[in-house]
């Protein structure tokens, strides 16, 4: 019996001792963690002007805040379908000139906004806004959409999304959450817990030996980055959206993700790992600019870029293309 007592005593000391060393390691990795989550990148947004040939617009979100923004329409052609434009964190709704002016011309009605406590529109005083995607974000896309079927001259269009970087998701998951939305597109896009995960392997040897991430359990690493995202939210008053539980309601809706192949922010890995959570083929495709920098596609080889786009939503907004078979309608981009 004294025999049993002792082990079951040193048993107990060594899980006490493991518990510790494990809150003690956990604490120090949430604390050198957290200051580099809320950390703003030092994006290069390119500047955007305002456009007297576009209608400047005003509507409401369902929590009372009125988000500003533009409305662009080519009167020389019948429209084919309407495109949300998402901007990028810290851009402006007048940067749907830059991206879609190809849009434009090929007959697609465009709607930009500003998110709220961005640009324009209104702030919401509890609200510190960050480069990760919050519900906020998204409530404001669908808020968006839901204007344009409010218009007698939109309400009928296809809809399709497309957004930059933070708009890119704000994309995604306003194509997962309407059924209205026939189609979304994307430029930089990421999910936070990816971009999470993908930094906190690539600087903890950094801060610990290689050892101990080496033998480090992936679980135990999530769960740290997740009381970080937590503590986070608490300290900004929102909640970050955790992309990865919409995707699979994107299974049988075209989605094109763009990403520069020298985008040093969004690894290549993070819009693969999205698009194979959403379903892969045939429905979704992956274009990797060539040289391009984070959000630079159409800076690095316009043409290109226009026509892609053009392409795409020509063919996954156009009403004749419900009798085309899954595998043919969107084009195949590599």
């Amino acid at each position: 019996m004294d025999y049993l007592l002792i082990l079951s005593q040193i048993i107990l000391g060594i899980l006490a001792v493991m518990l510790v060393l494990d809150i003690v390691l956990r604490t120090t990795a949430v604390y050198i963690i957290l200051p580099i989550f809320e950390r703003r990148p030092p994006f290069g947004i390119r500047p955007a002007f305002p456009d007297p040939k576009a209608e400047v617009i005003e509507f409401p979100t369902t929590d009372g805040l009125k988000l500003r923004g533009s409305l662009y329409r080519n009167p020389e052609l019948p429209p084919k379908g309407l495109v949300v434009f998402c901007p990028e964190f810290g851009g402006s709704h007048w940067s749907a000139k830059w991206y879609c002016n190809a849009l434009i011309d090929a007959g697609f009605s465009v709607l930009s906004f500003d998110f709220r406590n961005q640009g324009a529109s209104e702030h919401l005083a509890s609200y510190r806004v960050m480069h990760w995607l919050s519900d906020y974000e998204v409530q404001d896309a669908i808020s968006a959409v839901e204007y344009a079927q409010s218009r007698e001259e939109l309400a009928d269009l296809p809809v399709g999304m497309f957004g930059i970087s933070r708009g890119g998701g704000a994309a995604l998951a306003t194509g997962a959450k309407l059924d209205r939305v026939e189609a979304v597109a994307t430029e930089g896009a990421f999910t936070t817990d990816s971009m999470m995960f993908h930094f906190a392997i690539r600087w903890a040897t950094l801060y610990f030996p290689p050892w101990i991430i080496d033998r480090l359990p992936d679980l135990h690493m999530r769960i740290s980055l997740t009381i970080v995202r937590w503590i986070s939210q608490w300290r900004h008053g929102c909640h970050y959206l955790v992309l990865e539980k919409l995707l699979r309601r994107l299974k049988k809706k075209p989605v094109m993700m763009m990403n520069g192949t020298k985008d040093s922010y969004v690894h290549m890995d993070i819009p693969h790992k999205i698009l194979k959570r959403a379903g892969g083929q045939p429905y979704h495709q992956l274009w990797e600019i060539p040289n391009a920098k984070h959000n630079l596609g159409r800076e690095t080889i316009p043409e290109e870029y226009d026509q892609k786009l053009v392409e795409y939503f020509s063919q996954t907004l156009n009403s004749e293309a419900s009798a085309v078979e899954p595998s043919v309608r969107t084009s195949e981009i590599s």
